[in-house]
């Protein structure tokens, strides 16, 4: 009866270990999967920024065609979208801004586990 018992011990032991073992690495892939993450956001709004830009410079030149063409009307509707889609550039650039500091400090996180994991800071 005990050799039943110690054999089930040693692998709930071993098991126990294993799965301790391998979870270590998983925070590595975690960081690692975030830093994915911020610079996939990073490249879609960078993407999104461009494509309003164009639009704005389109909208800027049908305005200065209205103007030229006295339809005085049509351009202040059109400059009021202007200023709009200025101010969403705006906060576009603001978030991409806050992204790119993320990216920054996930690597440097990343930087400084790499560099310094080893060392356990209590002992000092």
């Amino acid at each position: 009866m005990q050799r039943p018992v110690a054999v089930a011990a040693v692998c709930g032991l071993s098991a126990l270990l294993c799965g301790l073992i391998g979870f270590s690495p998983a925070k590595a892939d975690y960081r690692d999967d975030q830093i994915r993450t911020v610079r996939a956001q990073i490249h879609d709004q960078s993407d999104d920024v461009r494509r309003e830009e164009r639009l704005l410079r389109d909208m800027e030149r049908r305005r200065n065609d209205y103007q030229r063409h006295h339809a005085y009307r049509d351009a202040d509707n059109l400059n009021d979208r202007i200023d709009d889609l200025r101010r969403h550039i705006d906060s576009d650039r603001r978030r991409l801004d806050r992204l790119n500091e993320r990216l920054h400090m996930l690597q440097d996180r990343r930087h400084d586990r790499d560099r310094y994991g080893d060392i356990d800071w209590r002992d000092r």
